[in-house]
């Protein structure tokens, strides 16, 4: 089979997006299909930009990219103003005139997303990809919502070209839409319900969000189903004990929460209390802890000062690499759910890839995070409350982990995981 996959996300850009793409696409070429990306030309100063990530893509892969235009790349955040950003802890970042305007142009103009411009020339591109490399099924994935407005786009020309949306995060119904300006959601939602009605089929990651869409738009029962993001296991095996972090310190237990802090999603301030609470009550527990909050938080504002705990080190993004590093020479790796959300973090997958006990604090009661972990036990589950909190952390430096908490499970290797997917497309 012949696949074009569309995303916003892929290397060099090192996001959760990207490595989801990124694999979903190398280990179907490596099951024998033949397989385009339609992308994005990220310039090299963007934030997230990880060149090493290149290396990982299979070299049968077409990739085809498009630029983002004069206005994006004006205002687009730089690696120097990322760095910058992290670097605030101990006093009260201050917006710059650039910033503001930034989301204010974002807020009304960039409809659906910061990928408008590039949506456009993806999709003349697309015409050319799809008779070149005589594409049999377009696979658009919604990191952003313009993957799925280009394969609109390129379903309406070619109808006889089967379409499956990926929808790693709903659309209008994302928690992180709600405070955009009416009339660009109501837009959004006749491009959303458009999207729905012409895809073949739709896959999702949590059952929740499966549930929403089905109600939402009456999507039949046979064209939606769950698919998994995965783990290599290889990367793992290659990490030696001369790479540990210098910030890593086997003397203690280090607690590791890698990628970026959302704070609109992530409330990290009942698990800030609960640190400062043995901090005060137990010396000697706390003295034992070493906590690495690894990617920064977006907005340092929405987080209580923590300077004053001097065994959590808030350091800046790293590549792919080093970040899978720190989670292997850490003991216990530190997840936050999401508030008013369907969707679980993708950094789950990366932590299954290890040996390590991984602590799970839920965004809500509805968080999907909850039932997820429970089924697959890798480590204690707790409500955001800073007295759970402490208890649990008290537990894990007294008790230590139960045996089951450090044990893979194999469902969730790459070639497993895009197996079950692709034996979901053969009935479309």
């Amino acid at each position: 089979m012949n696949i074009l996959i569309i995303t916003t996300c892929y290397p060099p850009v090192n996001v959760s997006g990207s490595i989801r793409s990124l694999y979903y696409a190398n280990y179907m070429a490596k099951l024998g299909h033949k397989v385009s990306v339609l992308t994005v030309d990220f310039p090299n100063q963007f934030s997230n930009y990880d060149k090493s990530l290149e290396n990982r893509i299979d070299e049968s892969i077409k990739v085809y990219r498009c630029g983002l235009g004069i206005l994006y790349n004006k205002f687009y955040q730089k690696k120097e103003e990322n760095i910058n950003r992290t670097a605030q802890i101990n006093q009260k970042s201050k917006e710059n005139i650039k910033s503001k305007l930034r989301r204010e142009i974002k807020s009304y103009l960039a409809i659906p997303d910061s990928y408008m411009v590039w949506k456009n020339s993806a999709s003349k591109l697309g015409i050319d990809i799809i008779k070149s490399d005589k594409i049999d099924l377009i696979f658009s994935m919604h990191e952003t919502p313009s993957s799925h407005l280009v394969a609109y786009n390129l379903k309406q020309k070619f109808q006889n070209v089967r379409w499956v949306a990926y929808w790693s995060d709903p659309w209008t119904f994302d928690p992180n839409r709600s405070e955009i300006p009416y009339i660009r959601k109501q837009i959004e939602k006749i491009m959303e319900k458009k999207v729905v009605k012409l895809a073949e089929k739709h896959f999702f990651t949590t059952k929740e969000c499966m549930k929403l869409y089905r109600e939402k738009f009456i999507i039949d029962k046979n064209n939606a189903d769950i698919v998994y993001r995965g783990y290599d296991d290889n990367l793992y095996k290659h990490i030696n004990s001369d790479d540990m972090p210098k910030e890593i310190n086997k003397d203690k237990i280090n607690i590791l929460h890698a990628g970026e802090i959302f704070t609109k999603l992530r409330d990290i301030n009942p698990f800030i209390r609960a640190i400062r609470d043995i901090k005060h009550n137990n010396i000697e527990l706390y003295k034992k802890l070493n906590i690495i909050l690894l990617g920064g938080i977006d907005n340092i504002d929405n987080v209580e000062k923590f300077d004053d705990l001097d065994i959590i080190n808030l350091l800046p993004r790293k590549s792919f690499d080093e970040a899978l590093k720190y989670m292997n020479f850490s003991d216990v790796l530190l997840l936050f759910g999401n508030k008013n959300s369907n969707q679980m973090p993708g950094k789950v997958y990366d932590y299954l890839g290890t040996d390590k006990a991984i602590f799970t604090i839920l965004g809500d009661q509805q968080d999907p995070l909850k039932l997820f972990m429970k089924e697959i036990e890798r480590g204690p589950i707790c409500e955001n409350r800073s007295n759970e909190l402490k208890s649990e952390i008290i537990n894990i430096l007294s008790r230590g982990f139960k045996k089951e908490w450090t044990c893979r499970s194999n469902k969730f290797e790459w070639t497993n995981v895009v197996q079950d997917l692709l034996s979901k497309l053969e009935n479309i």
